[in-house]
């Protein structure tokens, strides 16, 4: 029997013979639902994001690209506000959503975007693959490879901005004399991404500098979203898994989730409803095309898609948009997004809150019909699976409330070494401890196939076994007296500048020393101790030594000292 069999046949016997959950505030009924849904969801859903085989990944990425090309080709036959019959309220609802829109681009009357210095000075690059690139670090994608752009007046206008920048021009100058060149890419190129056991994700790889002024714009739109809506995206995920709470138990909050949002914005509503002074800086950045993975050449009909450095705070400030023209027509009180003022003494929820993070849309179920209705004049078609107005159920950015409890599941990806083993049985004992149905022959089995290696909650998922200390036997103490604890670590994979070279990892392509590229790396945070971290696809983990002072204190730990009592008891009886 392999493995995944003998996982799913322990979680039968768990969930067959568990008792009900230890959900304190519910009565007897609800606490039966919440522990049928608990069970029901974990039963099946462990699985459903199992990294697949080759064969299986091939099948995955045929059905992303499906997907992709049957998205495209929607948007490209798309044509804003001819694809439904309008209603005598559809004027008002347009109406408001393009103010909105016309509002967020000229705050106080001035354009947002005043050219191409404002969007460099905010130009970053992330830790994914561009085209032309031999790497995927900040140091090598800039200063040791060609420069990728689908335009020339991208890369003027580039390099007229770096004359005001003595150490970053040194840097171009340096690139440039060590033999690299400009390539421009007339396409970008679609690439897929694990999604689940039914179909991948695609990914479109931009070239280095189109990115780099992606991300520059996608800078100017946070800004914005912050001074417009109060959206800050570095925390908005905290604000939409508490109101999802909130929702799954007042019944006054909806959850909306869309199909392939970000493939969703077609040209069509982009070119209607954003400004004529705006729009040149998103096309100029935008592929118009993408290379497919059987070579072909597909024209895109959407404004841009995953992998593009604007699209989601774009899409982010689209949705606001649509959420505020929709509670405007709905006659509720719209402000900034948050939580503050909520009354959880009678249930009874202001007009006031709502929230968005890309696709992940919360409103006031009394604006949720001119929501849906927006939505669907401007192309958007709703996840119904993930969408929820009634009843009991909440979902929002990776948490599953039922009646303000989280029964998220553990997703299992994958069974192949003992790290990933010890993050899974980490995880268990967590969802065991937060529904209290505790999972006993699930975690028996996983614990027999790895080492009993110990360590306290809060180091890595992969490094060892989370246990209370009491549990940590056999440990030795240093000359402090704090516990010495052996740890299973990722191998970090780095450049390594020695003198006047850097030096490679195996199997890493040739970087050239650029002195000045190096210095604007360490300045931007990539290099640290003459060493810059890159990234690796295979993982591979060294035993290590390393003391642990958090077994003498209290941690920290997600809902604070009564869920860490939860914890502890569920590892002490479970492990």
């Amino acid at each position: 029997m392999s493995m995944i069999q003998n996982v799913l046949s322990s979680l039968e016997t768990d969930l067959s013979s568990s008792k009900m959950a230890a959900f304190p505030g519910l009565n007897d009924e609800q606490l039966s639902q919440a522990t049928a849904s608990a069970k029901q969801a974990l039963k099946s859903k462990v699985f459903s994001k199992y990294a697949p085989g080759r064969e299986e990944r091939l099948a995955c990425d045929d059905r992303a690209i499906e997907t992709f090309i049957a998205v495209n080709q929607r948007m490209r036959d798309f044509r804003i506000w001819e694809t439904v019959i309008p209603e005598r309220w559809d004027d008002e609802l347009v109406g408001s959503f393009k103010r909105a829109v016309y509002d967020f681009f000229y705050p106080s009357g001035d354009p947002l975007i005043l050219g191409f210095p404002q969007i460099l000075s905010h130009g970053s690059l992330g830790a994914g693959s561009n085209l032309s690139a031999n790497g995927t670090d900040f140091y090598t994608k800039l200063f040791s490879s060609d420069l990728g752009c689908t335009t020339l007046s991208l890369l003027d206008a580039y390099q007229r901005w770096l004359e005001n920048s003595p150490l970053w021009f040194t840097a171009e100058k340096s690139r440039k004399e060590l033999g690299y060149g400009v390539t421009i890419h007339e396409t970008s190129r679609i690439t897929c991404v694990p999604k689940n056991v039914t179909i991948s994700r695609t990914i479109c790889v931009e070239p280095t500098l189109n990115m780099f002024y992606q991300l520059g714009l996608g800078s100017v739109l946070r800004t914005r979203l912050f001074q417009s809506f109060g959206i800050d995206l570095a925390t908005q995920p905290d604000l939409n898994r508490e109101l999802a709470r909130d929702g799954s138990v007042s019944g006054q909050i909806a959850t909306i989730d869309l199909s392939s949002a970000s493939d969703s914005i077609s040209l069509s509503l982009f070119r209607d409803v954003v400004p004529r002074g705006q729009r040149a800086f998103f096309e100029i950045l935008r592929a118009e095309s993408a290379t497919l993975p059987s070579g072909d050449v597909l024209e895109l009909g959407m404004l841009s898609t995953m992998g593009n450095g604007f699209t989601f705070p774009f899409q982010t400030m689209l949705f606001s948009c649509m959420v505020k023209a929709a509670y405007l027509c709905a006659g509720l009180d719209f402000r900034r997004s948050g939580v503050e003022g909520i009354d959880r003494g009678d249930g009874v929820l202001p007009t006031r809150p709502w929230s968005v993070f890309g696709d992940d849309i919360i409103v006031d179920t009394r604006a949720e019909r001119w929501l849906r209705r927006l939505l669907e004049l401007t192309g958007f078609v709703l996840n119904a699976a993930k969408t929820f107005v009634e009843g009991p159920f909440r979902e929002s950015c990776g948490c599953d409330y039922y009646l303000g409890h989280n029964i998220r599941p553990v997703y299992i990806r994958s069974l192949a070494s003992q790290e990933m083993r010890y993050a899974v049985i980490n995880r268990l004992v967590e969802w065991s401890a937060q529904t209290g149905i505790y999972l006993h022959e699930t975690i028996g089995y996983l614990k027999s196939t790895v080492k009993w290696r110990p360590i306290p909650y809060g180091y890595g998922y992969t490094a060892g076994i989370f246990v209370p200390l009491s549990l940590a036997t056999g440990l030795r103490s240093n000359r402090n007296g704090t516990f010495m604890v052996h740890t299973r670590e990722p191998v970090a994979r780095k450049l390594r500048v020695e003198g006047s070279k850097v030096v490679v990892p195996r199997g890493e392509k040739r970087r050239h020393f650029n002195e000045a590229g190096l210095i604007l790396a360490l300045l931007q945070g990539g290099m640290r101790n003459s060493e810059i971290g890159i990234r690796s696809t295979d993982a591979v983990y060294r035993s290590r030594v390393t003391p642990a002072p958090s077994w003498h204190g209290n941690p920290t730990f997600p809902g604070g000292l009564p869920g860490w009592r939860r914890w502890t008891d569920a590892a002490v009886s479970l492990l």
